[in-house]
């Protein structure tokens, strides 16, 4: 959709980060509203909604795409965002919205395809399953 980001820039933004205040919340830290521990790699899995990987993280870097096997994003609550980087080169990775919701308007469970080392910032938006999920991608 025009929008210049990629797996190797959020690295970079990530590793930019410096501390200027920390709250203890339950077992998170937080530090300026982004969740420090909350930042992992998956493994792409399966080849549908039903038998992929499921993200657990906000910031999520995803491994072993190969233009089949794909990812999941959780069932969310509205204004939650998640951030997903096709680390893989060369390869393909599936990101499916969470069961029986939809990406920008088009039909539940469809995937959308990140490039190799492209990457999508995803915003839950709705409870209803049209629209449920914005999503901003480059490299699809």
């Amino acid at each position: 959709m025009g929008s210049k980001f990629s797996v190797s820039r959020m690295k970079k933004e990530l590793a930019a980060q410096t501390m200027t205040s920390v709250t203890v919340s339950s077992d998170s830290i937080f530090q300026s509203g982004l969740v420090l521990s909350d930042v992992g790699a998956l493994a792409a899995l399966g080849s549908s909604v039903s038998s992929s990987a499921q993200i657990v993280n906000h910031i999520t870097f995803v491994t072993a795409a190969d233009g089949i096997k794909g990812v999941q994003l959780p069932t969310a609550t509205i204004g939650e965002i998640y951030a997903v980087g096709n680390s893989v080169a060369n390869q393909t990775l599936k990101l499916y919205p969470s069961t029986g919701s939809q990406f920008n308007g088009s039909s539940a469970n469809q995937p959308i395809n990140l490039t190799g080392s492209a990457g999508a910032l995803c915003f839950y938006a709705s409870s209803s399953a049209a629209n449920a999920w914005v999503v901003v991608t480059q490299g699809t």
